[in-house]
C-alpha cells in the first residue's frame, strides 16, 4: 500500500507542476507545447569538463550583467544521482514570433512560489 500512496502523491505533484506550466503557456498567449524530463532521465554533453567552463553572460537580480563558468552557475549537470532525483529539464517549443517568449526567471519564480 506504501508504494500506491507514494505513486499517487508523486502524480499529483506531477499534475501541479503541469498545471502551473499551462496556466503561465494561456496567461503568456503562447502555444503549450513542452516536454518534462526528470534529470536522472537526461544524459547530456553539457556535463562534459570542456562545457563546464564555458563563459556565459546573464541578468542579475536587479538587471546588471554578470558573467561566469557554466560550472558555477548549473551544478545540477554534474550532480550525483541522488541529488539529480530533485531536478527536472523543460524543454518548449518556441514559437516564430520573438516577442512570445518563455521568461525563465519568472516562470521560476511562479513555480518556486507554488511548490516552496
Amino acid at each position: 500500500m506504501t508504494s500506491r500512496i507514494t505513486q499517487k502523491k508523486d502524480k499529483e505533484r506531477m499534475l501541479k507542476v503541469i498545471d502551473c506550466l499551462i496556466k503561465y503557456f494561456t496567461a503568456k498567449e503562447m502555444k503549450c507545447d513542452f516536454i518534462i524530463i526528470k534529470a536522472d532521465q537526461f544524459n547530456s554533453g553539457f556535463g562534459k569538463p570542456d562545457f563546464s567552463n564555458i563563459k556565459i553572460s546573464f541578468r542579475g537580480d536587479h538587471g546588471e550583467e554578470k558573467i561566469a563558468r557554466v560550472e558555477d552557475i548549473v551544478s545540477s549537470l554534474s550532480a550525483k544521482k541522488k541529488d539529480r532525483d530533485e531536478f527536472f529539464y523543460l524543454f518548449y517549443k518556441r514559437e516564430n514570433d520573438s516577442s512570445k517568449g518563455l521568461d525563465s526567471q519568472e516562470l521560476c519564480k511562479i513555480l518556486f512560489k507554488e511548490f516552496v
